[in-house]
């Protein structure tokens, strides 16, 4: 998926905030990282060629 970059500058920018002890921005990133990655969920479903279509697969 291609918006797996947003996750990486959003981890970047945390380990910048936790490093030079900003609490409050630390904790306010931790809630951006989730929010992105529930938002980018995505259910992609798996088809076996012999069986068909399985249950979908959950990807973040």
């Amino acid at each position: 998926m291609t918006e797996h970059w947003m996750i990486d500058v959003l981890a970047d920018l945390r380990k910048f905030a936790e490093k030079n002890s900003m609490a409050k921005l630390t904790a306010q990133l931790d809630d951006a990282i989730h929010i992105a990655a529930s938002e980018m969920a995505v259910v992609k479903p798996c088809i076996d060629k012999e069986i068909g279509p399985k249950q979908p697969v959950f990807a973040v």
